[in-house]
């Protein structure tokens, strides 16, 4: 997953992703491990379980 913003700098993506957006993944049922890393094209790898999470009644988008 790649997080972009029309707003948000580099910087503020990053902490985002580090203090807020990793822990609420790390809630979800069946995910195992979040990892937040790059460097000047920061990314999120998240591996996903489809159907646990459709399971649970989370849909996910990717755009």
């Amino acid at each position: 997953m790649a997080l972009t913003s029309p707003t948000l700098s580099l910087r503020e993506l990053r902490i985002f992703a580090e203090e807020e957006l990793e822990r609420v993944l790390q809630q979800v049922p069946g995910v195992a491990n979040t990892d937040v890393s790059g460097g000047v094209n920061e990314q999120i790898q998240v591996n996903v379980d489809l159907r646990r999470l459709q399971a649970a009644g989370i849909g996910l988008s990717m755009s």
